[in-house]
């Protein structure tokens, strides 16, 4: 038993859901040209499996920031990086230099630091992810270098456990 939507080679089979405001807010949609099943919430495509099998979510919350120039950092201090240039915001989730997690889940974080002119008489360089449950430091003892290091690349890249609304 079951149910079978029949359509042309070329053409779209689709089951809607709708409400008094809008007659396909929600739909499951086989594209038959392309072998590809869509599943969408609230207007927007939220899931494809192709042909192949691969599963797309072009909704799923990313972001990619970079400073918009280089800040210069004291002996002593601590400050915050100001991510300054937003290169992609999959969802608008990144503001004001913070990431708020619009849903419970594991979220891939990688920060990649490019540290120019360390100082012999520094102790160490640290850098830090912090979120609203946990930090996560990546730290360089600087001590241990015998000159003034030109450059230095340090990398931080965890999978955070973040609730709805948590930060980064």
């Amino acid at each position: 038993s079951g149910i079978n939507i029949l359509s042309g080679t070329g053409s779209d089979g689709s089951i809607y859901f709708g409400d008094s405001g809008d007659d396909n807010i929600g739909m499951v949609r086989y594209e038959h040209s392309g072998n590809n099943l869509f599943l969408r919430t609230n207007t927007a495509d939220a899931l494809k499996i192709d042909g192949s099998g691969y599963i797309t979510m072009p909704l799923q919350p990313a972001f990619q920031v970079q400073m918009a120039s280089a800040q210069t950092i004291e002996d002593t201090t601590q400050e915050t990086l100001i991510w300054g240039t937003e290169r992609f915001d999959v969802g608008t989730n990144f503001a004001s230099n913070t990431f708020t997690a619009p849903v419970t889940g594991k979220y891939q974080m990688n920060v990649h630091l490019y540290i120019r002119n360390i100082d012999t008489d520094m102790s160490a360089v640290q850098g830090t992810l912090a979120t609203s449950n946990k930090s996560y430091y990546s730290q360089l003892a600087a001590e241990a270098i015998d000159a003034t290091a030109p450059y230095w690349t340090k990398t931080i890249s965890m999978i955070v456990d973040m609730d709805a609304s948590d930060t980064a």
